[in-house]
């Protein structure tokens, strides 16, 4: 939590001592003073996100797994979350910056992400389906847009940015 914001995963309580006094009439002033514990409800908060970058030949075989190593977390103790694929844009330009919000990568609804590979629901490693999709002769990359969904209540979730770039590979 940032400045000044009640986060129950850091502190779950806060003890708060309150003491009034009042201006008084003739000079006599009274005061009071009470003491009491704020307890901090816990609410689900949603899996970190993050944006990745992996290298892939453009050989690989289908059924080969893509090490995703997206190591998000759940602040909310105790929690699990799954990973699925909910979008994949196809990226074909040559002079390409896969850190710029302005790339020309359309995300496209001819294609989902179960055409080219699968996610393991467990640990978002990626599982080639069809290997000839990944040729860098005609797509220089791919970005695909991950879930991760908590088993809090109610569920929340986060998306992730996995750009594949795919490295050519000399055919004879």
């Amino acid at each position: 939590a940032g400045d000044g914001e009640l986060d129950y995963e850091t502190t779950t309580q806060h003890h708060v001592s309150l003491e009034v006094t009042d201006s008084g009439a003739l000079g006599i002033s009274l005061s009071g003073r009470a003491n009491f514990v704020v307890e901090i409800l816990d609410v689900n908060e949603p899996p970190s996100s993050i944006n990745k970058i992996l290298r892939v030949s453009e050989n690989i075989d289908s059924g080969a797994t893509i090490h995703t190593a997206l190591d998000l977390i759940d602040e909310d103790v105790g929690q699990t979350f799954l990973y699925s694929g909910v979008g994949i844009a196809t990226c074909q330009i040559l002079d390409h910056d896969v850190n710029s919000d302005d790339d020309s990568c359309e995300w496209n609804t001819n294609m989902t992400v179960g055409d080219l590979l699968t996610v393991d629901a467990e640990n978002g490693n990626f599982v080639v389906v069809d290997g000839s999709q990944f040729d860098y002769e005609d797509q220089l990359y791919y970005k695909i847009l991950i879930r991760a969904t908590d088993n809090g209540t109610p569920q929340q979730y986060s998306d992730s940015s996995v750009t594949i770039l795919l490295e050519d590979y000399n055919e004879l």
